[in-house]
């Protein structure tokens, strides 16, 4: 199979939380799956440099830094013909705002379960219901 040189991901698994009661372990199972077919040459052939994995197994945590670093690295490298994927395995609940976000391995959760919402200057992983 040729590689699919247009084709870009980046992979996040949240398994782990700064709130313990969060964590998902199996997201990390489920993003390093995703991450080894994209990078199959005999399934997807994603070329191996342009497929990056962030999970609580990596040198760079999930967390809403690395992330935000990731997306930007990711904007950097393609063009306008490329193809884009990005997963998310992880939590996703209301901010205090009423917003949804992904939840990150560095959110902060309040006692209602809601994610704490950052000043206006932060970048947040959230879209609206």
């Amino acid at each position: 199979m040729a590689l699919f040189h247009k084709g870009h991901a980046l992979i996040i698994g949240v398994g782990d939380y700064l709130d313990p009661n969060w964590n998902v372990p199996q997201t990390v199972t489920e993003a390093d799956a995703v991450y080894a077919a994209l990078r199959d040459e005999s399934v997807a052939a994603y070329v191996k440099n342009q497929v990056t994995l962030l999970t609580g197994d990596t040198p760079d945590k999930p967390t809403l830094v690395s992330i935000t670093t990731a997306l930007q690295n990711l904007a950097q490298q393609v063009q306008p013909d490329s193809t884009v994927l990005i997963y998310l395995a992880g939590h996703g609940a209301l901010d205090t705002t009423g917003e949804y976000c992904f939840a990150v391995q560095d959110t902060k959760f309040t006692a209602d379960n809601r994610i704490q919402a950052a000043p206006a200057s932060a970048n947040l992983i959230c879209w609206h219901c």
